[in-house]
C-alpha cells in the first residue's frame, strides 16, 4: 500500500494568504506534498486554457490531481481534461451533479464519454460518494472507465457508513478525500470528528487488501493547512 498525500486548495479558500498562489504552493512542495487543485482562485480560473503554461511551471516536480466542476456539455469536460493533461494532473475527482441533463438530473453518457476521452489522455474520472444508488446506477453505466474517490467525511449526511461503500464500490478505489465530519459540518481534522474508530480501521484493512497506489487528499477547514494536514497523516498512518 502506497498513499500519495496531497493538500486540496480547498483548504485555503477560507484562511489568509499573504503569498498567493505561489506561496501556497511552494509551501505544499517544501512540506513534501503533492496537490489537489480547485479551480477559482481569487476570482480566476485556474483551469483555464490560457493558463495551462503558468500552472505547469508552478507545478513542476508535484503530483496533482483537480477537483473538477459542472460543464453543460462534452467539449467543456474535454477541456478539463485536457487541463489536467498539460499541467501533469493524473485524476479528475467529479460530482454527479456536474453533469446535468437539463432536467435536474444526471447525463449519465456524458459522464461515460468525459471518462473514456480522460482515459485515452491518461487521465482517471474519479466520482465521489453520493447515493449509493445513483452511484451504481452511474458505474453500471460508465464502466471500467469510471473510478471511485471515496470521502471520508460525506457518508455521514448520507446516513451511510464508509464500510457500505467499500463493499458497492470499493474495487474501483483510486482516490481520497481524507477528512473528518461533526454532526451537521465536515471537513475537520482527522480524529477530531465523529468517525468511529471501526469505520478508519475498515478504511485501513481495505487499503492493505488492495494494495491501494493512489492519493490521499487532506481536504480540511482552514487552520493552517500544511499543519493540519501532518497532523491528520499521523492520526491515518497510525490507525
Amino acid at each position: 500500500m502506497n498513499i500519495d498525500y496531497r493538500v486540496s486548495l480547498w483548504n485555503y479558500y477560507g484562511h489568509t494568504c499573504e503569498d498567493g498562489l505561489e506561496g501556497v504552493i511552494a509551501e505544499t512542495r517544501d512540506a513534501g506534498y503533492g496537490i489537489e487543485l480547485w479551480n477559482n482562485w481569487d476570482g480566476e480560473s485556474l483551469y483555464a486554457p490560457e493558463n495551462r503554461d503558468r500552472m505547469k511551471a508552478l507545478l513542476d516536480g508535484m503530483s496533482v490531481s483537480m477537483h473538477g466542476i459542472t460543464k453543460d456539455d462534452l467539449e467543456g469536460h474535454f477541456e478539463l481534461t485536457e487541463t489536467a493533461a498539460a499541467i501533469g494532473g493524473d485524476v479528475i475527482v467529479v460530482h454527479l451533479h456536474h453533469f446535468p441533463d437539463g432536467n435536474d438530473g444526471v447525463d449519465l453518457e456524458m459522464m461515460k464519454e468525459t471518462a473514456l476521452h480522460a482515459k485515452d489522455k491518461g487521465i482517471t474520472i474519479a466520482l465521489e460518494n453520493g447515493p449509493k444508488n445513483r452511484l451504481a446506477e452511474a458505474f453500471d453505466h460508465a464502466g471500467e472507465s469510471l473510478r471511485f474517490c471515496l470521502d471520508t467525511g460525506h457518508w455521514c449526511g448520507l446516513k451511510q457508513p464508509l464500510r457500505e461503500y467499500l463493499e458497492a464500490f470499493g474495487d474501483r478505489l483510486c482516490h481520497l478525500h481524507l477528512q473528518d465530519p461533526e454532526e451537521g459540518k465536515d471537513h475537520w481534522e482527522l480524529g477530531t470528528g465523529i468517525n468511529p474508530p471501526e469505520e478508519w480501521q475498515c478504511l485501513k484493512d481495505h487499503l492493505r487488501k488492495i494494495d491501494f497506489d493512489g492519493a490521499g487528499i487532506i481536504e480540511i477547514r482552514p487552520r493552517r493547512p500544511v499543519a493540519v494536514a501532518a497532523r491528520s497523516i499521523r492520526f491515518f498512518e497510525d490507525v
